[in-house]
């Protein structure tokens, strides 16, 4: 153990840690995972992200909520954020096994740069996901403002049980 003592205002023991044991990392052996884009049916993403966690794959399907009201009341739907897109998080051995699912078109094909871009940029979508950056929500009908256009009744025409009289000119 070094003993703390400072040299010029320095201290010594933050120059020189004491080393510690190494921290067990990933197994360099291990088949490496990663993200790769899969074009599916819209209406099925939800089963196929299930069906690929059930075989071990990590799976993101991106979603927002949407609040709008009807007849005053309030409604809300859930909807995809990118429709007919799944992120799954596989190997090499998981890909044929991912391309079977019923529903998957096919998964898009990516280089060892374009797959590593891919992981960088899915941070900031899975932060704004949790954050629910991109939820859709309409005033209540109370605090909306209508506006009505007024129409003209058109010469000739009945309206309202009025007979308009065309203009002569």
């Amino acid at each position: 153990m070094i003993q703390s003592t400072t040299l010029g205002g320095i201290e010594l023991s933050n120059l020189f840690p004491e080393p510690q044991t190494p921290q067990p990392g990933p197994d360099p052996g291990a088949p490496k995972q990663r993200w790769a884009v899969c074009q599916v049916f819209s209406k099925r993403a939800a089963q196929i992200r299930s069906e690929a966690e059930d075989m071990g794959c990590g799976g993101f399907l991106p979603t927002y909520k949407r609040v709008h009201y009807r007849d005053g009341k309030q409604s809300s739907s859930e909807r995809q954020l990118m429709p007919g897109y799944l992120f799954i998080k596989l190997t090499d051995d998981d890909r044929g096994r991912v391309a079977e699912l019923e529903g998957v078109y096919r998964i898009l094909p990516g280089t060892e740069r374009t797959l590593a871009r891919l992981d960088a940029e899915l941070v900031p979508i899975h932060l704004g996901h949790a954050k629910r950056a991109w939820n859709e929500l309409e005033a209540p009908p109370a605090e909306r403002r209508r506006r009505h256009r007024r129409r003209r009744p058109r010469p000739g025409r009945i309206h309202f049980g009025k007979y308009v009289e065309m203009e002569n000119s």
